[in-house]
């Protein structure tokens, strides 16, 4: 298990020993009782508590230095608590050993946090963020804000961003309301049986700001209260501030440790009930002295604690020659983070022309061996120089790699290819110039001269593959692709192929053709000519009727298409004869010939072809006559009307109307 910090302190055990029982003593050859040859056997401890463990110490009889508690800080272990044992569970020891408990000390109070920005949330949220990582000196305040609702965070001291501990004291101020809150008076209640913590809750809910003091007080316990500002049964308002003093418990004078040891310290911690917690830290002096802590003045309460930093040696600096700066770099950032970050080594890298060096080796370092804190190391590198390479063609890749290798160069990106004057495995070409060492350097090796036999990949009904041929393109060959239908391979499959030269031809199964026959239907009937198309599979039937048509009602007169292979789908357009159209017919009206005799020629045209169009003949025709025999009189009149008057026939038919002229 890690732990951050490590609290080491040997609890002395008044054990009231038994002088009977079986099994646990026996006398020695001199008749003394023997003690320590008595083995026990260790049970599991983790998460037992520090009482439970004292209890079981003293119902085994076990010497009161048996047992060594060392004090560790602990995220997830309950305070006082085992966090790990230094015999495993279930194994034997003589009891003249000792057994080494590791206890939780709580959550490490040094542990630093960056505090977020808490703009937009509640009281109950901030709260909970405290809360959740164990803050221990956090007061509330609140005042008015008229932009922001009761309980909304305004500010905090320190500032969010700021780097803070859990020991650090924070004040978090909020909103206290509308004005109507603010002028609602509270009662203030005497805080003395109060806990910290219903201190706060009550400060939260009325909206009070409580700030705490902390005093030395050598009569009043540790957490407890002394005073408060405001006296109890006075009223104050939202936003008014308490100040409540907390006791400090009794004061312990601090003593500087700075140059003595170890089992110095312990004592005056055992004797002042002080926890002390010993971390190792690089040091130039003596091993196991003292070169810092925690606290080196003024007073400090009963069961604090104080850090010791204790001297653990020279940083044991390592020397990196021939290695690369990056895994310098990486070592000492390592180093600088170790024993609580106490090596403090900076350094300084200074390049050298080397070319016999890859680029990057360190060539030499000073120190190289453990030395202080805070020395700065200078390395020497080999610089980046300049190198030509040259064409390597028909050298084999093994030369090649030493070839690079030699000039400081790295291999690159590695390509195979076909070639017909470079043996397979040597170089066919790579990259020339100048570069700097270190470059990696691409390069083409020959596969040895391109053959192809496309035979195995055309067998007639098995699946076509374009990735077979892949490489023979890239060397010349052709490959044509014709697809058709076949009822017999599937689709896909080689129908057949040819290879003429470097060209191939290959036919491919389209499969069974889906496509259907067209077959005419003019001339069925417009229901049955569809019904023709359907039942052989066309689903797309558009029939239209024709604007006129001799053709027998319904009769299909026109198709399109009339022939060839479609998909179902198509759109066959079918034309269908609407019939023979009725024929209208009227009567010629009784017109009388002498009723014109002597009229005007336009009179008598006008007069007759009105009335016979009147009765809806639209075919009239007028003829002229003007000869002595037909007009011996020599007037204009009416001769006659052909068909005569009375007579039935289609409107359309022609009638003529014969008009007598003057000569």
């Amino acid at each position: 298990m890690t732990v951050t910090t490590k609290l080491l302190v040997t609890i002395a055990t008044v054990l009231l020993l038994a002088t009977t029982g079986a099994g646990v003593y026996y006398l020695n050859e001199t008749g003394q009782i023997n003690w320590f040859s008595k083995t026990i056997e260790i049970p599991d401890l983790v998460g037992k508590s520090k009482e439970e463990v004292e209890s079981w110490v003293q119902a085994n009889e076990l010497e009161a230095d048996f047992v060594a508690y060392s004090y560790v800080y602990d995220n997830e272990m309950e305070l006082d608590h085992v966090v790990s044992q230094s015999v495993e569970a279930n194994k034997k020891i003589k009891r003249s050993e000792h057994l080494d408990l590791d206890i939780s000390g709580g959550k490490d109070p040094d542990q630093e946090f960056i505090l977020p920005d808490f703009k937009g949330q509640s009281m109950k949220e901030v709260a909970e963020w405290f809360t959740s990582n164990d803050f221990k000196l956090v007061s509330y305040a609140f005042k008015k804000d008229p932009s922001l609702e009761k309980d909304q965070f305004i500010s905090c001291e320190p500032n969010v961003g700021e780097t803070v501990k859990r020991n650090t004291k924070i004040v978090v101020t909020f909103s206290s309301g509308d004005q109507a809150n603010e002028n609602e008076e509270v009662t203030v209640p005497d805080f003395k049986p109060y806990t910290y913590n219903e201190m706060q809750k009550w400060g939260k809910e009325n909206r009070i700001s409580l700030v705490f003091d902390f005093e030395f007080d050598d009569k009043i316990g540790k957490g407890q209260y002394i005073k408060q500002s405001i006296k109890p049964n006075a009223t104050m308002k939202a936003g008014e501030k308490i100040v409540i003093t907390i006791s400090n418990g009794k004061s312990v004078g601090i003593e500087s440790f700075i140059g003595k040891t170890r089992k110095d310290a312990e004592a005056w911690c055992k004797q002042n009930n002080v926890k002390p917690v010993f971390i190792d830290v690089y040091a130039k002096e003596k091993q196991g002295t003292i070169v810092a802590q925690s606290v080196t003045k003024g007073n400090i309460t009963k069961d604090s604690k104080i850090t010791f930093s204790l001297a653990a040696g020279p940083v044991p600096l390592q020397n990196y020659v021939g290695r690369t700066k990056d895994e310098f770099n990486g070592y000492i950032a390592w180093l600088n983070n170790e024993a609580y970050k106490s090596a403090k080594l900076t350094f300084e890298i200074v390049e050298v022309d080397a070319n016999d060096k890859k680029p990057g080796t360190i060539l030499e370092q000073n120190p190289n061996t453990p030395c202080n804190p805070g020395t700065k190391v200078t390395i020497k590198i080999a610089k980046i120089g300049k190198v030509t390479v040259e064409n390597k063609k028909n050298s084999t890749e093994q030369d090649f790699k030493t070839y690079l290798s030699n000039l400081g160069l790295q291999l690159g990106n590695r390509v195979e290819e076909y070639s017909n004057d470079v043996s397979s495995g040597k170089i066919i070409n790579n990259s020339t110039g100048t570069f700097d060492r270190g470059t990696s350097i691409n390069y083409t090796v020959s596969k040895g001269a391109y053959s192809f036999d496309p035979t195995p990949y055309l067998k007639e009904g098995t699946a076509f593959n374009h990735g077979n041929f892949a490489e023979a393109k890239n060397h010349g060959w052709t490959v044509n692709v014709v697809e058709d239908f076949n009822s017999t391979l599937a689709a896909g499959t080689i129908v057949s192929s040819s290879v003429n030269g470097k060209q191939i031809t290959v036919t491919l199964s389209k499969g069974k053709d889906p496509r259907i026959d067209v077959v005419s239907v003019i001339g069925q009937d417009v229901e049955t000519a569809k019904q023709t198309l359907a039942n052989r599979g066309f689903t797309n039937i558009v029939a239209i009727q024709a604007d006129a048509s001799d053709e027998p009602a319904n009769k299909v007169i026109a198709q399109n298409p009339t022939s060839g292979k479609y998909d179902a789908n198509q759109q066959i357009m079918l034309t269908y004869s609407p019939g023979k159209p009725e024929v209208q017919q009227a009567t010629i009206p009784d017109i009388q010939v002498d009723f014109f005799a002597a009229a005007d020629r336009a009179i008598i045209e006008s007069g007759v072809i009105s009335k016979i169009r009147g009765a809806g003949f639209t075919n009239v025709r007028v003829v002229e006559k003007n000869t002595l025999e037909n007009n011996p009189n020599n007037y204009s009149g009416l001769e006659s009307i052909n068909p005569a008057p009375g007579t039935t026939l289609p409107v359309d038919s022609e009638i003529t109307v014969t008009i007598l002229v003057p000569r």
